[in-house]
């Protein structure tokens, strides 16, 4: 079976995305198929390289995929944030290119958090921020991201994360400093309280089912990718960083619903969209039911939709055509393409 088969088969297995996601996102693999090297692939696909600027006095390391400039409006573009302790290596930029390429006309933007490899300490916070994270306020955490968006001369600026992104990406969507038409959570992590060291456990556990996402994938150049970080140092022990364990003490605070109510409550032509996996281990399903039944009451289904990926654990996000088919799939009311039935 080729490329296109094998994704379209196992996208359909889930039952949750349109004919439409499930085409154009085989046709991506397909297309990625050709690649035989993470080289190839961002050569080919004009990925751009990540770069870094200061920001407030701060090294940022940013990302800027804008592959059709032709086809969005200049003022408008998402911004994508990434879960704790993942910076801008090999694999998290296949991840965003491919989302970008099955996403045409969409401009997106990431900044790196800091992580466990040699050198990307990218996105650290001043002792002062850190305590505001650690006290439960994300602000910190989104200001440069604004900053960056503002001298782009950007107006609109969507929000898509998983994980800690995804609580981020309602923080921000919850700020008036841009329009937002569209946000999307994927498996947000401050569902509910949490004691930190049951979080960390739990965060350290989710990594036992990467290998089986990114091998699910099926495209050597994608795992080659993980081998490319630079350093040494194990995944995983980016979690000592001090910004990554404010992190973790701003998540295990909770508060994901009380952003997303804000973040609506200040766009009142938004729609967000909650997705989460049935068998996650930090999107604890109950709960998350819980939460999409009190959001669509308030808000209805044309503001606040959820998707529940059947078997999906915290890392399908490695599942590169998974994740892809999830943001193509929320985006469809700006994509103007129909809305599959398993988001209403």
């Amino acid at each position: 079976m080729s490329a296109t088969d094998i994704t379209a088969e196992r996208l359909a297995s889930y039952g949750v995305f349109s004919a439409n996601t499930i085409e154009v996102v085989a046709g991506v693999a397909d297309q990625n198929a050709q690649y035989g090297s993470f080289g190839d692939y961002v050569d080919a696909e004009r990925i751009p390289t990540p770069f870094v600027t200061y920001l407030n006095g701060r090294p940022e390391q940013i990302l800027d995929i804008d592959l059709q400039p032709d086809e969005h409006d200049p003022d408008h573009a998402t911004e994508f944030y990434l879960p704790i302790d993942n910076s801008l290596v090999p694999h998290q930029i296949i991840q965003l290119g491919t989302i970008a390429c099955a996403n045409p006309g969409m401009r997106l933007i990431t900044h790196s958090n800091p992580g466990a490899v040699t050198g990307f300490s990218y996105g650290s916070m001043s002792a002062l921020n850190c305590w505001k994270i650690f006290k439960g306020d994300f602000s910190p955490l989104i200001e440069n991201r604004f900053r960056y968006a503002q001298s782009r001369g950007i107006q609109v600026l969507d929000d898509i994360g998983f994980s800690l992104g995804g609580d981020l990406a309602v923080e921000a969507g919850g700020s008036d400093d841009f329009g937002v038409d569209n946000i999307t959570t994927i498996d947000a992590a401050a569902n509910h309280k949490w004691h930190v060291p049951v979080l960390g456990k739990v965060l350290m556990t989710t990594l036992e089912t990467l290998d089986g996402y990114v091998a699910q994938t099926d495209w050597p150049a994608y795992a080659e990718a993980f081998d490319l970080a630079p350093g040494d140092i194990p995944m995983g022990l980016g979690f000592a960083r001090p910004t990554n364990i404010a992190n973790a003490f701003g998540l295990s605070k909770g508060g994901y619903e009380k952003r997303a109510k804000r973040a609506l409550d200040t766009h009142p032509n938004a729609l967000l969209t909650s997705v989460r996996g049935s068998d996650s281990e930090l999107a604890i399903d109950g709960i998350m039911q819980a939460i999409d039944e009190r959001m669509a009451e308030e808000y209805g289904q044309e503001r606040y939709r959820s998707q529940r990926i059947p078997g999906g654990r915290h890392m399908m996000v490695n599942d590169i055509y998974l994740q892809a088919a999830i943001v193509r799939e929320a985006r469809t009311r700006t994509l103007d393409v129909p809305v599959s039935n398993a988001l209403l």
